[in-house]
């Protein structure tokens, strides 16, 4: 859930642009008390997703920030043979670990 002051931030700084358009990012941020690299982060945003076509309260909203994609798989077990390169491990003393853990399993 995004805070409400997120999108208040953002809806003050549209507002401001909308009132000063002549008014140049430091002094858009000097207004808002905000960073500059934020203005014009937001400043873009609203120029591109508002040409196209997109409404204010969304682009407000911003983006979002979960996960584009699923996370890699990994290996769900580990055989004698694999584990030692993981993890720099002589293969003799591997198999001597591997062989003393099922003898007391």
């Amino acid at each position: 859930v995004m805070p409400l002051s997120y999108y208040a931030a953002r809806a003050n700084l549209y507002d401001l642009w909308q009132h000063h358009p002549d008014w140049s990012h430091a002094e858009l941020a000097a207004a808002l008390g905000c960073e500059v690299r934020w203005v014009e982060k937001w400043l873009k945003r609203f120029r591109e997703e508002l040409a196209a076509g997109q409404r204010l309260d969304h682009v407000l909203q911003g983006h979002s920030r979960a996960r584009k994609t699923p996370p890699s798989r990994t290996q769900r077990w580990w055989s004698s043979r694999s584990w030692p390169y993981a993890i720099s491990l002589p293969k003799a003393c591997a198999a001597s670990r591997v062989k003393r853990r099922s003898t007391t399993t």
